[in-house]
């Protein structure tokens, strides 16, 4: 969302230091909230690494050609989420994807900014959820 926007709204999530004053300028009311993981739920879980490489999170942008050019380079790879065949993960069963997978892949790329990229919530969820 474009911080000229932001005065819009009663207040405004931001997860980076340097946009704070994008949206001071533009009379928003934002709140430095830095992304993380609660070590409660993303834990890691003692499973069998059965899974090869794996992704968790939607189906956009340039994800589903990424996915097939590692398959087309005989890379077995299974996608979860909103859009992939196999549908969406309950938070349990992503956590528990990332401990039986060998290789948990993230995007940090913002559908529609081709040179923009982003922290997600698995940038912190995977490692958080490490070897038993």
């Amino acid at each position: 969302m474009p911080a000229i926007f932001a005065a819009f709204f009663d207040l405004c999530w931001i997860s980076t230091e340097d946009a704070l004053i994008k949206y001071v300028v533009e009379s928003a009311l934002p709140i430095y909230l830095p992304e993380g993981a609660n070590p409660e739920i993303h834990k890691p879980y003692n499973e069998a690494k059965t899974i090869d490489v794996s992704f968790v999170g939607q189906c956009y942008g340039n994800r589903a050609d990424l996915i097939n050019a590692l398959k087309e380079q005989g890379i077995s790879v299974e996608a979860y989420g909103w859009g992939w065949p196999r549908g969406p993960l309950s938070t349990e069963e992503m956590v528990r994807m990332y401990s039986k997978s060998k290789i948990n892949l993230g995007f940090g790329g913002i559908a529609g900014h081709k040179d923009t990229f982003c922290l997600k919530g698995r940038d912190f969820e995977i490692p958080i959820s490490g070897e038993p």
